[in-house]
Formats: structure tokens, sequence, C-alpha cells
């Protein structure tokens, strides 16, 4: 009776026993196999299409992956499949802008600041020396106001991050051809010093004057063997997205003539990256005094007019907004701030034609309140309130983004560091 469970018994440890043996022997020649294919590829690398080499070893071009549209895979995308030297977009690099251009020596100012809003992909702006069929222009468009004349000596440009360095750079002008495009080119500047990856300062050696009108400005890169991207933007300004050419009909995308970049590569592409520099106006004349004396104004330079808003009067917050215009040497009044009891010891930054105020003294206490002044149209709207209200903090405005730091309660010196965003009218914390 015993004999039978004792022979069961034997058959099971000499399964396992055999299972054991193969398991040893079979694991190593898997894991060798898997080894010699190469380390695991990541999630990213598996989403990818592979691309099959030819029998030198060499990537075949027909089968590289196009540039990666930001804006998602159902639109129709049209660049065709090219190596990597000749695609006419960058594709996401993952690195979005972070840094703080410097500010400009005086006398020279920012005349016009669209350096925000990283789209984080680049469109071909490059003079191919090795193939002229690959050479292509973008531009975008930007407005001197009424009255002014700007003195650009300073274009700023903003590339993706990790491609090659261009060995100059060209800078045109053009004026809009009343259809939202560059018409006639009124300045031109080729081999002009390269300063910068991927933040590239391009220093005109003879300023470029313009009146009063819309222009559309162009940056391309000389070079050779690949291709330069300046850094596309996210939003659009000035009513009309970037335009973009190539004469010589490389990338296969038509658009031998200036058209709008979107229609030529099929997905949207809101605007470009870029800063322009320079001076506006006449000579600098002895200033002439406010019309009232006000303590604890804000003043804000935007071109060629000084903007003094609110402040204390005589015992009282004022609500005036004062407009001083450095070439002529004279004073104006534009809307009041829509603030009942007056404003003091409040924030104002400038931005894209627009004043912002944030915060504030309001006669009875501090106040949440924050609103933009219209230069254009001399008009004030309401924004987003302050998570905290407050008055005399420190505040800036970066890359399109608002900084409230600090300041004081009413009560208590605060430590807080809020942040605007200017192009969704919300508010975060630091």
């Amino acid at each position: 009776m015993n004999k039978q469970p004792t022979t069961i018994r034997a058959y099971l440890l000499r399964g396992a026993f055999l299972l054991s043996l193969a398991f040893v022997i079979v694991m190593p020649l898997a894991l060798g196999q898997t080894r010699s294919r190469g380390s695991k590829p990541s999630v990213a690398a598996a989403q990818m299409p592979q691309v099959a080499q030819s029998s030198t070893g060499s990537t075949d071009g027909s089968q590289l992956p196009t540039a990666i549209s930001t804006a998602g895979d159902a639109q129709a995308v049209r660049i065709p499949a090219l190596p990597g030297s000749q695609l006419p977009t960058s594709g996401s690099t993952g690195v979005r802008s972070l840094r703080i251009l410097p500010q400009p020596t005086l006398p020279s100012v920012v005349l016009y600041d669209q350096y925000d809003n990283d789209l984080n992909n680049g469109i071909v702006s490059a003079n191919r020396t090795d193939n002229s069929s690959l050479s292509a222009e973008a531009a975008d468009n930007f407005v001197v106001p009424g009255g002014q004349t700007w003195t650009i000596t300073e274009v700023d440009i903003r590339s993706p991050v990790g491609f090659p360095t261009p060995t100059s750079f060209a800078v045109n002008f053009y004026t809009d051809n009343g259809s939202g495009l560059p018409g006639t080119q009124v300045y031109t500047a080729s081999g002009l010093a390269v300063t910068g990856n991927p933040d590239y300062v391009i220093t005109l050696t003879t300023p470029a004057v313009l009146s009063s009108g819309t222009y559309w400005v162009s940056a391309v890169g000389t070079i050779t063997g690949t291709n330069w991207y300046w850094e596309g933007r996210s939003v659009t300004s000035n009513g009309f997205a970037t335009a973009w050419r190539n004469p010589g009909g490389g990338y296969g995308l038509g658009c031998t003539d200036w058209a709008r970049l979107q229609d030529c590569i099929g997905f949207s592409w809101p605007d470009q990256m870029f800063r322009i520099v320079g001076t506006t106006g006449g000579g600098t004349p002895t200033p002439t005094p406010t019309a009232t004396p006000t303590p604890t104004p804000t003043a804000t330079p935007c071109g060629s007019t000084i903007y003094n808003i609110a402040g204390f009067g005589l015992g009282i917050q004022t609500t005036t907004t004062r407009i001083y215009d450095i070439a002529t040497n004279t004073w104006t009044t534009g809307a009041p701030i829509p603030e009942p009891n007056g404003l003091s010891d409040h924030a104002t930054t400038y931005f894209n034609g627009k004043i912002y105020v944030a915060g504030g003294f309001n006669g009875s206490g501090a106040t949440n309140a924050v609103r933009a002044y219209d230069i254009a149209t001399d008009t004030w709207s309401t924004l987003a309130s302050l998570p905290q209200a407050l008055f005399l903090p420190g505040f800036g405005i970066i890359n399109g983004k608002l900084y409230i730091a600090s300041g004081n309660s009413g009560v208590v010196e605060l430590n807080t560091l809020y942040i605007y965003d200017i192009a969704t009218n919300t508010w975060t914390t630091g």
C-alpha cells in the first residue's frame, strides 16, 4: 500500500529536476539572443517607423519619418519623406525656450517682442550653399505704430535646440503686399555675424530705418550640408501667420513664391519667435515735468513714449494716464484707469502694445485687480484677478508671462510669486 505513493513521489521529483535543468540550459541562450539584438527600445522608439538599411549599411532616406507636427496626427501632413538634412521642419526637440535675452543698451530699446509661446518646432530658413534647391526663407509680420519711425539695429531669433550653427545670417525687411504676405523688399543685409545658439542676437551693421506701417522680417542662416531652422510660435500676432517660400522647390511642397506656411506643409503654424531692438523718434530733449506732482506712479517705456499711470496726487490716489512723447517733449493724457478711488503702489509692465497693471493700493486697502491698457485704442480691459490682494510688489515680464513677487497684503509682508500667462489669462504660483 505504501509503494505506489513512493513511486508517484519519485516521478514528481524527477519531473521537477528535468524542468530545472531545461531552464538552466535554455535561459542563457535566450538572454544571449536578446543581447545580440541590442538594448530594449524605448517607448518613443517603438512608436517610430523602422528605417531600412541598404546593403552598404547606410540609411534609406526615402523611409525616414517625416517632420513632427505639433498639431496632432489627425491633420494631413504634406511633408514628403526626405533625408534628415533635407526636412523642412526640425520636429520637436523637447526643449522649450527658457533663456532670458539681455536687455538692450540705452538708447536702444525693445521695439517689438514676440519671443514667447515656443511651438517647439522650427521651419527651415536657410541659404544652402551645397544645394540651392533646398534654400528657403521664412518671414513674420509686425507693425510700426502710426507717427513713429524705427531705426532697427538688432534682430533676435530663436532656433530649435541641438542644430548646427550657421556661418552667417541675412536679414530682410519687406512691406506687406496688402494680402497678408511679404511684398516689396525695403532692406537687406547679409554676411551678418553669428552670436549665440539657440538664442541668436543678430546685429545689423547698417541699421534698417522703417516708418509707420506693416512689415515682414526674415532671418536666413547660411549653412552647408544640413538645415538651419527658425523656431515657431504657438500663437498668431498681427492677423497673419508665418509666410514661407522655397524658390528652388527642393522640398516638393510647391510654395516657390511667398505663401502661408501652414498651407504649404499641411498643418497649423501660427507664427515665429523673434524680437526687434533699436531706437525710435528724434533726439533726447530736456524732459518736461508732469502736469501735476505725482509721487509713487509707475512709468512704463514703449518705443518713443513713456506711460505714467495713476499714483498719489495731493493726498489722494489718482486715476490719470499720462503719456510723455520723447521726440516732441510733450505730455498728453489717455483714458483713466477704471479704479474709482485711484491707485498707487501697483505693478505695471508693457508687452505687445498693451500695458498691464496688477494689484496696488486703492485708497482703502490692497487690491487684486488686473487690467490692461491698449495703447492703440486708448481703452482699458479687466483681466483675471491676482490670487492675492497686494501692493508694492516686485514685478517683471518675461516671454509673455507677468511675474508678481512678494509685496504687502495690507496686514503682512508676502513672500509669494504669482505668474500670469497673457496668452491664457490665467495665474499660477511659482
